[in-house]
């Protein structure tokens, strides 16, 4: 914190180590600003700019990036390895050697005896996948919560557009929600130029950004389950469905042990997502213009 570039967050690093200094002064004594960070930080902005990073790019809402191409393999020898003597080369060796139906087998005992609360064994920490996410602020701000994961966000912006709940047509309220969005976003637009940080305090949780997560197979399973059910909004229901439906095209064995719930959330906020007078991007509007 003392080495973030926005003044408020470095005022609370600050603050927080004149309090704990109290408290646990060996473990935050040498706590200070950080030229590796800062400066690093810097840099590769500054590509970012140079290889023109900064622009309007594809509108998927979930996409996997990346993932265990040999999960299936390397979640059973993770699963046998600590009941044996042997090293963990030569179990995979011996799992590459079972059919699929021993493999699955072993997947099916580590998983059949769960009840509602009970987590996967810790052996599918193992597995990794990384999804790219394109949602909303408010409904990030709740994904943001799963901290058993690697997450790389990008900054607060407008260049991707707003999402506009159903509840705000109900109320015939869309002309004021547009207008409010429009003018936020003008306003990012001339603060950006010269505060390109502190002009994401002016953008409304309504619109889009995005972050790169890899999750483990372990906290995929929890995060799924939770953020799916229908106590969830409906925002962040959609993101987790969506995880759901990619996992289980590239790894349907492991998604059918996985408690999802896919009703359908609201099928006027789904329709948003194809509606380009929902998904605006006023940026866009302008350059069109």
């Amino acid at each position: 914190m003392l080495s973030h570039n926005l003044q408020e967050m470095q005022d609370i690093g600050k603050e927080i180590k004149e309090k704990g200094i109290f408290e646990v002064p060996t473990l935050i004594r040498y706590a200070e600003e950080n030229n590796y960070l800062k400066e690093t930080r810097k840099a590769l902005d500054g590509l970012a700019r140079k290889y023109e990073l900064k622009e309007e790019g594809e509108n998927s809402v979930v996409k996997i990036t990346d993932y265990d191409k040999n999960a299936e393999q390397k979640l059973v020898a993770s699963l046998l390895y600590p009941h044996g003597h042997l090293s963990y080369p030569e179990v995979m060796e011996k799992v590459e050697g079972m059919g699929k139906k021993e493999r699955e087998k072993v997947i099916e005992e580590s998983l059949r005896r769960r009840e509602k609360f009970d987590a996967p064994l810790r052996e599918f920490e193992h597995i990794y996948y990384t999804f790219e996410i394109l949602v909303d602020y408010g409904a990030f701000r709740d994904i943001q919560r799963h901290r058993m994961c690697t997450q790389s966000n990008q900054n607060v912006t407008v260049v991707h557009g707003y999402d506009m709940p159903p509840e705000i047509l109900e109320a015939g309220l869309e002309d004021k929600f547009k207008k409010a969005a429009e003018s936020s976003a003008v306003a990012f637009g001339k603060l950006y130029k010269e505060f390109p940080d502190e002009a994401q305090y002016v953008v409304p949780l309504c619109f889009r950004k995005r972050v790169l997560i890899t999750w483990n197979l372990r906290e995929l399973f929890h995060f799924i389950s939770l953020r799916s059910g229908k106590k969830g909004h409906a925002s962040y229901r959609r993101i987790a469905q969506e995880c759901w439906r990619q996992l289980n095209e590239i790894h349907p064995l492991f998604a059918k042990y996985i408690a999802v719930d896919m009703e359908e959330t609201d099928a006027s906020w789904a329709a948003t997502l194809e509606n380009k007078d929902f998904y605006y991007n006023p940026f866009a509007a302008r350059k069109k213009k």
